[in-house]
């Protein structure tokens, strides 16, 4: 019987021929370790990834289009691509590529320079990595964050399941990443997976109101990444940030109010200049797209619980009439405030039923 299987890890997608008939025991085991060395691989300058057969992946992001491509030329593996949202949040992040991934022996990936920043948290099994030319263990609880022009290596010793990102270089994450290749125990990887758990489940079901899950998801899991990141951050790095927690706090609680930059630097203690840098390194976003997701979020629960009308809503979160309002929420979430109505609507009544 043929089978046909997805193992895709980190870009990788490989399909395993069946093992034919074998005579022994001895001769299956002999044929099963051929497979394992000889299954699809990569290597390119750079970088080297193998995927053994059984190896299983669960993308947070739709891969690259190359890889895109060789994926649905096989319906079996095309089938456990996630939907593209209408708008992707992770991406917007910073993300390249994320996933939660369980690997088997003979899975190993070598990088040097890749191009992107790592950050792979171990939640079972049994690995070794490689960081700068010493081997070690790499063990539950632990994560390696690489930088994108650092040399690793890592590889399981029995099946192992992870969890991974891949961020794009720039002002956020350089500073947060660092220079060097590190791995240390992990404080923030149960909520993250927690979060990361919870976007998958939502995209794997899309619906009108998925916005308003995969959005705050995605904010979960950045804002968690990030404190994962913070371990070593420096006493000055802490204060501003608190800094900046205290403002989006003020901004939620007054919500429909006037907020522009003069008054965001000012109720930051902060200048408007420092104030663009601070948002753009710290959330990859401007301070008033900031603002922005914040009215949005507190309008899809208007919409979705209760009957005000658009006038009354688009006041309640600082618009001046229902039209900017509609075309700002239409832009912001992908969904418009009719989608998002009636999708609660949907919702309240599917929840009476299942109660009844």
């Amino acid at each position: 019987m043929c089978n046909l299987t997805q193992n895709m890890s980190e870009n990788i997608i490989c399909a395993l021929a069946p093992f034919g008939g074998a005579r022994t025991m001895d001769a299956v085991k002999r044929r099963r370790k051929r497979a394992i060395r000889h299954l699809w691989s990569r290597r390119r300058e750079g970088e080297t990834v193998i995927v053994p057969f059984g190896s299983r992946e669960r993308f947070l992001i739709p891969p690259d289009p190359a890889i895109e491509r060789l994926i649905r030329a096989s319906p079996a593996a095309a089938r456990l691509l996630p939907p593209r949202p209408p708008v992707d949040y992770l991406a917007s992040h910073g993300v390249l590529l994320a996933g939660i991934s369980h690997l088997k022996r003979g899975y190993r990936v070598e990088r040097d320079h890749a191009g992107f920043h790592l950050v792979l948290f171990a939640q079972a099994g049994s690995a070794r990595c490689r960081i700068a030319n010493t081997e070690m263990p790499f063990v539950p609880g632990d994560v390696l964050v690489a930088p994108a022009d650092g040399s690793y290596a890592y590889w399981p010793r029995a099946d192992w399941h992870i969890q991974w990102f891949h961020l794009k270089p720039g002002e956020r994450w350089n500073r947060l990443v660092g220079t060097a290749v590190v791995k240390h125990h992990a404080l923030w990887a149960a909520p993250l997976r927690a979060a990361m758990e919870s976007y998958l489940d939502e995209l794997g079901r899309l619906r009108p109101d998925s916005a308003l899950v995969l959005q705050p998801c995605a904010e979960i899991a950045m804002r968690t990444l990030e404190r994962e990141l913070l371990v070593g951050e420096d006493p000055i790095g802490r204060a501003l940030r608190l800094r900046m927690e205290n403002l989006w706090h003020a901004v939620r609680a007054g919500i429909g109010q006037n907020w522009d930059i003069p008054r965001l630097a000012a109720q930051a203690r902060i200048s408007p200049p420092h104030l663009h840098r601070v948002c753009r390194r710290l959330y990859g976003r401007a301070p008033m797209q900031v603002v922005t997701l914040f009215r949005m979020q507190r309008a899809a629960e208007l919409l979705r619980h209760t009957d005000f009308t658009l006038a009354h809503i688009a006041d309640e979160v600082g618009y001046d009439g229902p039209f900017a309002f509609s075309k700002a929420f239409k832009r912001t979430t992908g969904f418009s405030p009719a989608a998002m109505r009636r999708a609660g609507a949907t919702s309240r009544i599917a929840e009476r039923e299942d109660r009844t």
